[in-house]
């Protein structure tokens, strides 16, 4: 069974994404911020983070964008998928460096199926 890191900030959008990935078959581990992130992705032996471009107010520095390069420090193979409401972070370079770029919805066909996509991949099948 797949691990999957869920890393959004609002909780409510963290258990819908969880239950339905776990409907779908993945274990799933929730972060809502860097710190915990960061955590989970040492304390884990994840198959893939989805990861929000907000993790809490911009005073405290904590976006997706530092997240990112964070987890790619700790683990450079670990694919990583954008999942955001925010279509200014698309032209962001650093996001360029994720495996995919999901928008927020609230059908989750369209991120479970870059989530399929990308472990397939991942271990050498075929969707």
């Amino acid at each position: 069974m797949n691990t999957l890191l869920v890393v959004l900030k609002e909780a409510n959008q963290r258990m819908l994404c969880r239950m339905e990935l776990e409907r779908a078959g993945y274990r799933v581990v929730e972060a809502g911020g860097e710190e915990e992130t960061l955590e989970a992705v040492r304390a884990n032996r994840l198959d893939l983070v989805i990861l929000d471009t907000h993790l809490g107010p911009y005073t405290q520095g904590a976006t997706g964008l530092s997240t990112l390069r964070e987890i790619q420090e700790i683990d450079d193979t670990l694919p990583v998928v954008v999942y955001t409401a925010d279509s200014l972070f698309e032209n962001d370079y650093t996001f360029c460096q994720a495996d995919a770029y999901v928008f927020k919805s609230s059908n989750l066909d369209p991120l479970l199926h870059v989530v399929s996509s990308l472990l397939s991949r991942k271990e050498g099948t075929l969707v």
